[in-house]
């Protein structure tokens, strides 16, 4: 779950279009960072691939760009958090 700001920091995109499978969950419980994530205690995600299976054949091969488009990630964030600042203080 990710907050309406996400989908306009992102240009209404919840992951890179890149990544095809695999690495969605790293780069999206990394690119806000610690000190602008939180996680729900209460809520409990069950992953059922011992009963279902899995959806997909897990792509590797994306691992050598995850840290550049979590620089891209970061920058995004930055930049809105600083146009959203600069609005409140004009206003």
């Amino acid at each position: 779950m990710v907050h309406k700001s996400h989908v306009a920091i992102f240009e209404d995109e919840y992951y890179p279009n890149i990544f095809d499978n695999f690495y969605l969950d790293d780069w999206i419980s990394r690119v806000y960072g610690e000190s602008r994530t939180k996680q729900i205690q209460e809520w409990v995600v069950k992953h059922h691939i011992n009963y279902h299976g899995t959806r997909y054949d897990p792509s590797h091969h994306h691992a050598y760009i995850l840290d550049g488009e979590l620089e891209k990630g970061h920058s995004k964030v930055k930049s809105w958090i600083v146009n959203k600042t600069r609005i409140v203080t004009l206003s």
